[in-house]
């Protein structure tokens, strides 16, 4: 394959294959013998020459694509694609590299990684700290169909950059700077649910008795909660909920006094719910007032 050349004249960050075709993205005005400016569609055979009608002309860097059938949707540093002002994210028609007229979950920022679910829904991860208008800090969902809506009970905040998503079966990989995910400490790579955890019966409001002992300072809070507890059997599981029933924080402590910082400086003004179970089948219960 030595003959298989398109010498692009800058940088390709982005690839996705179907068939002979090969869609490449990045920063580059000409590749394949023709003038692209940073996305073109590629033969996989010959000299790897770009197809002369294909041409969504990107105003920017291309930075993600990810195809599904027919459609590819395509992330960058773009405000122009495909004959439409979209803001960072399209998705364009693999045959005729036009946008499709509806879908624009707009973005105000760079869009590095895309990532697909079988269920219709788009993952979105980069720099941007809103989507549709609504704030969240780095990553998304959003439906694959009409305007791409956002989905806003899928919430995963990110302290830093996301660069890698990857869909498998009911998991979400996700790669990047990051080193807190909605308030858990995940350094550079995570693994989150693609819909939202619901936990049974969220305001179920209790006090264990016996050899568990847990207390949250300051409560109300402007955004960090301390929890201090003693845990006999040295093995628990906290959880931070929204009133909803949505899993916002999740972990373990393995040690008989414990001191946990929570973090919801990141959540809206309200009330959520802290469950602790132990080992030893007990459950506390406290309701968290985030000023």
């Amino acid at each position: 394959m030595l003959s298989w050349n398109p010498n692009a004249n800058g940088s390709v960050v982005a690839l996705a294959v179907s068939g002979s075709d090969v869609f490449v993205g990045g920063r580059f005005s000409n590749i394949g013998g023709q003038s692209r400016n940073n996305i073109a569609k590629l033969s996989a055979g010959g000299t790897g020459a770009a197809d002369a009608s294909w041409n969504p002309n990107a105003n920017d860097a291309v930075f993600a694509l990810t195809l599904s059938g027919t459609d590819l949707y395509v992330g960058g540093d773009f405000t122009q694609v495909g004959g439409q002002s979209r803001n960072y994210v399209a998705k364009l028609s693999a045959a005729t590299g036009l946008a499709d007229g509806s879908w624009h979950p707009n973005g105000n920022n760079a869009v590095l990684g895309i990532g697909l679910s079988a269920g219709g829904s788009a993952f979105i991860g980069g720099l941007f700290t809103s989507m549709g208008g609504n704030p969240l800090q780095r990553l998304a969902k959003v439906s694959t169909s009409n305007k791409g809506e956002l989905d806003a009970t899928w919430k995963y905040n990110t302290n830093s950059h996301t660069y890698s998503l990857k869909v498998d079966n009911d998991e979400l990989y996700v790669g990047g700077l990051f080193t807190n995910v909605a308030g858990q400490q995940l350094n550079k790579f995570a693994m989150l649910p693609i819909t939202p955890k619901i936990l049974a019966n969220p305001m179920v409001l209790n006090s264990a008795s016996g050899s568990t002992v847990w207390q949250v300072v300051p409560n109300p809070s402007k955004g960090t909660f301390c929890l201090h507890g003693r845990c006999m059997s040295g093995t628990a599981e906290v959880v931070i909920s929204d009133l909803q029933g949505r899993i916002i924080s999740q972990f373990q402590t393995k040690n008989v006094q414990i001191s946990e910082s929570i973090d919801l400086s990141h959540m809206s003004r309200g009330v959520y719910v802290l469950q602790v179970y132990s080992s030893e089948g007990k459950l506390w219960t406290e309701k968290l007032l985030k000023e």
